[in-house]
């Protein structure tokens, strides 16, 4: 089973995919926010929909991102050993952390608007932690797994020239309307082997990043636990968990995004995004 949302923006409602097929599951919740994610019945819904009391929905409908909207929306930088050897920096002591405005995520297939002045415009794909409970200064990592509920994929797009022109707040270059794409849809924890999964990403049918969660520097687990030990957790919020080498702004010449460009960005087990810049 794996949760995605479907409908307008704005206007998303719950589903879930079983079996490859798609159900509404407006009837038994609002939405897949913090309440409801933290008190899930896997079961309940699987009977549900095995007993036709879910209605079945198509192919065609947007897909949204696959969580409404997070109550905090964490990223981690420079958490992959090739990222920071393309970087040629020292892989970190301890996780670096940073906030993205959590009003922000948009789904796996949504245009991406780029704003006039957003000059340097980067790709960022990123296995994303979805938060199942309440956790805050956990005393273990075993306490901080029953915390996940499960992965998505994440494109943290970014804006270069926000983030390390202009006094080096990351934030400011992270913070655009739509440069968090979140889905098509979150898989539960239990259903996917996290440490050993693939991780790529196009532009233009272009291979630009290609590697495995093998290569993270800390992984889910440790995220959670470290980050949980002066940040209060809650239920729907998302971490993005740092991104792969590859990025445009390490190329030579360096690379950005401009209209007309798409991006294909891609998880083993947790599907693919695309989507189309626009300006």
């Amino acid at each position: 089973m794996k949760l995605m949302r479907f409908g307008l923006k704005g206007q998303e409602k719950p589903g879930v995919i079983i079996d490859g097929k798609t159900y509404d599951c407006s009837l038994l919740v609002d939405d897949w926010d913090g309440d409801t994610l933290s008190s899930i019945d896997k079961a309940d819904i699987l009977q549900q929909a095995t007993s036709g009391k879910l209605v079945q929905i198509g192919d065609t409908v947007r897909r949204g991102p696959c969580i409404a909207r997070p109550p905090k929306l964490i990223g981690v930088g420079l958490n992959y050993l090739d990222h920071a050897q393309e970087l040629s920096l020292t892989p970190p002591d301890e996780p670096l952390i940073f906030l993205k405005a959590n009003n922000i995520t948009a789904g796996a297939f949504d245009d991406l608007y780029l704003p006039p002045h957003a000059k340097q415009v980067d790709w960022e794909v990123e296995l994303g932690i979805v938060i199942g409970q309440d956790a805050f200064n956990l005393d273990n990592l075993v306490a901080a797994q029953e915390a996940i509920l499960g992965y998505t994929i994440v494109n943290d797009i970014t804006d270069r020239h926000w983030q390390f022109d202009r006094q080096g707040q990351w934030t400011k270059g992270k913070s655009y309307p739509g440069f968090c794409t979140v889905g098509p849809w979150m898989s539960f924890k239990e259903d996917i082997q996290v440490d050993n999964l693939g991780l790529s990403l196009a532009v233009n049918n272009q291979p630009k990043q290609n590697s495995n969660t093998k290569q993270l520097i800390f992984t889910p687990v440790q995220l959670v636990h470290y980050i949980s030990q002066y940040m209060a957790l809650e239920p729907g919020d998302l971490i993005c968990t740092g991104t792969p080498g590859g990025i445009g702004y390490s190329s030579t010449p360096q690379q950005f995004l401009h209209a007309g460009d798409i991006i294909i960005a891609s998880i083993e087990q947790l599907g693919q995004q695309e989507q189309r810049c626009y300006s």
